[in-house]
């Protein structure tokens, strides 16, 4: 459902950027998927801090698309550098989990 909710993000900013600029399409767009998955992940996640997370994380990770987007020039560097940033950071919250303790009990 929710990767569905993330897909529908881009219909509704091409339908909606036919009729007003793509700026306020693109903050209707992410407002309204963010509503979206936020309000849907709190029935799972039981509310509070965890539901604000997700919230958090999907508006900051639509504010920096629209950035890397208005910034034509520099997109494919700009995004290049973030993924890289984002692996390193999972690399070292993950560093200690021990992948294949799951499979040997």
């Amino acid at each position: 459902m929710v990767g569905a909710a993330l897909c529908l993000f881009y219909l509704l900013l091409l339908s909606i950027s036919e009729f007003i600029g793509f700026g306020y399409a693109y903050l209707i767009a992410a407002v309204a998927s963010t509503i979206l998955i936020t309000w849907y992940c709190r029935f799972f996640l039981g509310g509070g801090v965890r539901t604000l997370m997700i919230g958090a994380g999907l508006a900051g990770v639509y504010t920096f698309l629209y950035i890397t987007l208005r910034q034509q020039d520099y997109a494919l560097l700009m995004g290049a550098i973030a993924l890289f940033i984002v692996l390193a950071a999972v690399m070292y919250v993950t560093r200690k989990v021990d992948w294949y303790a799951r499979d040997s009990g």
